[in-house]
C-alpha cells in the first residue's frame, strides 16, 4: 500500500523502471533528476491513484507522454527538462482538469501561447512554460485563473505587452516574462 515513492535526484540510469507501473496505490511519484532515458512507457497510465507526478529533469525522449491524460486525479504534473520531440501543447492534457501545478518548462514546446486553452485548468496555481519556443502574446485568459500564484513564461518568443488585467490576480506572487520580446 505504498502511497509515496520519491527516488528523485539520484544516479538512476536506463529506461523508465516499468516495475513502478504495478504500484497501483501510489498517489505521489517523483523520479525526476535522474538519467532515465527512452520513452515514458504507456504503462504509467495504470497508476490511476496518482495525484502528483514528477518525471522532470531526466533524459526521456520521443513524443510528450500523452497516456498520462487518463490520470485525471493529478493535481501536480512536472515533465520539465526532458528531451522530448518538439511539438505543441498535448491536447490530451485538457482532461487533467484538477491540475494545480503544471510544469512544462524546457520540453521544446512550440506554438502560440494563446492557443493553449488554459481555462480548462480552473484550479491552476502554478504554470511554468519557460525555456520553450512559444510565440504570440501573454494571453489575457490567464486573468480568469484566479488562484494563480506563479506564472513563468521566460525564454520564449512572446511579443506584445503584458495584459494589465493580470493585476487582478490577487494571489499572484511570481510573474516571470523575462527574455522574451515584450
Amino acid at each position: 500500500n505504498l502511497a509515496l515513492l520519491n527516488i528523485s535526484s539520484n544516479a538512476f540510469t536506463g529506461p523508465f523502471p516499468i516495475e513502478i507501473s504495478s504500484l497501483n496505490s501510489v498517489a505521489s511519484l517523483s523520479i525526476g533528476h535522474n538519467t532515465f532515458t527512452g520513452l515514458v512507457p504507456d504503462q504509467i497510465s495504470s497508476l490511476n491513484a496518482l495525484v502528483t507526478l514528477d518525471i522532470g529533469g531526466c533524459l526521456f525522449t520521443g513524443p510528450y507522454p500523452t497516456t498520462i491524460s487518463v490520470l485525471t486525479l493529478l493535481t501536480e504534473l512536472t515533465i520539465e527538462a526532458n528531451q522530448f520531440d518538439s511539438g505543441s501543447f498535448p491536447l490530451s492534457y485538457y482532461s487533467l482538469t484538477h491540475l494545480e501545478t503544471l510544469n512544462l518548462a524546457e520540453i521544446a514546446m512550440t506554438g502560440v501561447f494563446g492557443d493553449i486553452s488554459l481555462s480548462n485548468f480552473p484550479f491552476l496555481k502554478s504554470l511554468d512554460v519557460s525555456h520553450n519556443s512559444l510565440s504570440g502574446s501573454v494571453p489575457s485568459v490567464l486573468s480568469t485563473l484566479t488562484l494563480l500564484i506563479s506564472i513563468k513564461t521566460s525564454h520564449n518568443s512572446l511579443t506584445s505587452t503584458i495584459p494589465s488585467i493580470l493585476s487582478a490576480l490577487e494571489f499572484l506572487q511570481v510573474l516571470d516574462v523575462s527574455s522574451n520580446t515584450l
